[in-house]
């Protein structure tokens, strides 16, 4: 045992201490500052300890979250389909006033979404409809009106709904729900 103890103490080297080749940097054993390109660890640390003022003055999150223009018209659609009993999957079933009869989901625009798919998809008694949702002085992108026609082609409903038109919505989920 000795004999491998005397074998790593002899393969052991003392260490030495850095010597920079930059006059800028400098670094030495523990018991002296670190200097780096000039700036001493005293000016660093007293940057660091003493608290942004500003950045504490400053509330974060102060920014409202943008509104929508069809938010309200989407509201009211909600509201309308809870009433007749469409409800959105995994609704508690204690907060339904009237027996589900069919269930929505609202699409919402991400990386993981197709574009141009319709705002909502509601299904009533088995049959689909897909309607994108217009504020009144908004436009549908052509993209929206390719995937709506094909929607309708393939046997499914899709519509575009201006607030204008709601009666119509509801006349046609009134007509499935029957």
């Amino acid at each position: 045992m000795t004999e491998i103890n005397e074998r790593v103490k002899r393969t052991k080297r003392p260490k030495k201490a850095y010597e920079p080749t930059n006059k800028n940097s400098s670094v030495s054993n523990g018991s002296k500052k670190r200097k780096i390109k000039g700036i001493s660890n005293q000016s660093n640390q007293s940057k660091q300890s003493k608290p942004n003022k500003e950045l504490n003055d400053k509330k974060t999150n102060t920014r409202k979250p943008r509104k929508h223009p069809e938010d309200d018209f989407l509201q009211e659609v909600k509201k309308y389909l809870h009433s007749i009993g469409v409800y959105p999957l995994g609704y508690d079933e204690k907060k339904m006033k009237v027996r589900p009869i069919g269930y929505y989901e609202k699409r919402w625009g991400s990386a993981y979404t197709p574009s141009g798919m319709p705002d909502m998809h509601i299904m009533i008694h088995g049959l689909s409809v897909d309607v994108e949702l217009k504020a009144a002085n908004g436009r549908p992108s052509d993209l929206q009106l390719v995937k709506v026609q094909r929607i309708n082609d393939w046997g499914g409903i899709g519509l575009i709904v201006y607030p204008k038109d709601f009666d119509h919505l509801k006349s046609l989920l009134e007509s499935i729900r029957k």
